[in-house]
């Protein structure tokens, strides 16, 4: 990949500040927070409420770096006890390349599940439910211009 356009971080604050502007589905965010440090020392990028009461642990990546976004995702997940989430950037400065990792990446999750604590049966025991990564995307064009180097 040739020089990013822009750091991650930045992708990274605007969708934890603005995700309500980036889907127009379910998820207007009650609550985003990036940069959680957790248990083991590493930072999750983002936690997010949705309108639904759904929490997730969003790692934030570039499009040619989807299967290290994907790791981190499923480890944040395991971690927390949150849904997985993925942002994905793409940059557009090769669309072909960043298309062909999207539909890479897309065939993945399609298959992917994430076992996450599901609260405590009668017994007290620790429940677990099998989640899909949830995926958004980003990008550069879809900052605002303030935000761009």
């Amino acid at each position: 990949m040739s020089r990013r356009l822009e750091y991650e971080r930045v992708y990274q604050e605007y969708f934890a500040q603005y995700i309500n502007h980036l889907d127009n589905d379910d998820t207007v965010a009650l609550d985003a927070h990036s940069e959680i440090r957790m248990s083991d020392g590493t930072r999750c990028d983002v936690f997010l409420t949705d309108g639904k009461g759904r929490e997730y642990a969003v790692e934030v990546d570039f499009i040619d770096k989807f299967t290290e976004g994907v790791t981190q995702a499923a480890r944040y997940s395991l971690l927390t006890g949150k849904r997985p989430g993925l942002l994905v950037i793409l940059e557009g400065q090769n669309p072909s390349l960043e298309e062909k990792k999207l539909g890479q990446l897309k065939d993945a999750l399609e298959v992917i599940r994430i076992k996450c604590k599901n609260g405590l049966n009668k017994l007290g025991r620790q429940k677990y439910k099998w989640r899909t990564i949830r995926l958004w995307q980003i990008t550069y064009e879809g900052l605002p211009l303030e935000l761009r180097r």
